[in-house]
C-alpha cells in the first residue's frame, strides 16, 4: 500500500517513483517465494543446467532481487552459450544497471566497474565519460583498485571530472591543480589496496607518474648535471688523447 501510496501521489504525499521502488523492493526481499526461486536457480546452476538456472534467476531479478539480477547478468555474459545474441546484450546491461540501482553498501562493485565500461565506450549510444567516472568512483568507494586505477588514467590524461567525483574519493581541491600530482596520489591509494591482481600494475603506473613527475621538477638541474657530465668525459678523452700524443712524442725524440 505504502509503494503504491508513493507511485500515484495523492493530494497530501507528494508522488515519488524511487521511493515506492524501495517499498516494493524491500517487500520482495521478505517474500520466502523468492529465496525458493534463488535456491532452485543455485541447484540448477550446480547441476550445470544453465537455461534452467538462467530462468530461475530471471524470476528473481524481475522481482527486485539484487542478488538474481547479478547473477542473472553473470550468466548472460559469461556462461550461457544458447542466448540470442540481441537478449544477451540486453540481459547484461539492464541487469548489471538494476543491481547498481540502490545503497551502495549492497551493490557489488563489479558492477559499478562493468556500468563504468559500458558508460565509457558506449552502449547503445554516444559514450559518457562523465557517467563512466562516476560507476568507477563509486568501485573505488568499495576499496576496489580497478576502480581507482581507472580514474587515474582519465586524471592523468587531464580529463575533467566533476566535484563530486573528487568528494567521493576525498580529494581535496589543492591536489586536483596538477595531472602527475593527482595521478600520483591516486595510484598510491591502487597500490595501497593490497589487490593482488592489480598491484604490479598500480606499482607500474606509481613509478612511471613518479618518474614523470621528477622530471618536470627537476629537468633543468638533470639537464645542467648531464651537461656537467658529458663535458667531463669529453675532459678526460682530450686528456687522455694529450698524453697519448706527448708519450708518442718523447719516443720519437728517444728515437
Amino acid at each position: 500500500m505504502v509503494a503504491y501510496n508513493n507511485i500515484r501521489g495523492n493530494p497530501v504525499l507528494a508522488r515519488s517513483p524511487q521511493l515506492a521502488l524501495n517499498w516494493a523492493r524491500y517487500v520482495a526481499e521478505k517474500n520466502p517465494s523468492v529465496g525458493v526461486l534463488l535456491q532452485k536457480a543455485l541447484k540448477a546452476y550446480r547441476n550445470s543446467e544453465m537455461n534452467k538456472s538462467v530462468l530461475y534467476y530471471m524470476l528473481s531479478a524481475y522481482a527486485g532481487i539484487e542478488v538474481g539480477q547479478f547473477n542473472l547478468a553473470y550468466m548472460c555474459e559469461e556462461v550461457s552459450r544458447d542466448i540470442a545474441v540481441v537478449f544477451k546484450k540486453n540481459c547484461v546491461w539492464r541487469n548489471y544497471n538494476l543491481s547498481t540501482d540502490r545503497e551502495i553498501q549492497f551493490v557489488k562493485s563489479y558492477s559499478f566497474l562493468k556500468m563504468g565500461d559500458y558508460h565509457w565506450y558506449g552502449y547503445g549510444g554516444l559514450p559518457n565519460h562523465t557517467a563512466a567516472a562516476e560507476m568507477y568512483a563509486k568501485a573505488a568507494e568499495k576499496k576496489d583498485a580497478q576502480g581507482i586505477f581507472n580514474i587515474a588514467v582519465m586524471a592523468e590524461e587531464g580529463m575533467s571530472l566533476p566535484q563530486p567525483i573528487w568528494r567521493i574519493l576525498k580529494i581535496p581541491k589543492s591536489m586536483q591543480k596538477h595531472n602527475i600530482t593527482l595521478a600520483m596520489e591516486l595510484y598510491t591509494r591502487c597500490v595501497e589496496y593490497y589487490s593482488s591482481e592489480a598491484y604490479i600494475p598500480c606499482q607500474l603506473a606509481l613509478t612511471r607518474v613518479q618518474l614523470i613527475y621528477f622530471w618536470q621538477k627537476y629537468h633543468s638541474v638533470l639537464e645542467i648535471l648531464a651537461l656537467l657530465t658529458l663535458g667531463g668525459i669529453a675532459a678526460e678523452l682530450v686528456l687522455e688523447l694529450c698524453l697519448q700524443y706527448l708519450g708518442m712524442q718523447e719516443d720519437d725524440i728517444e728515437n
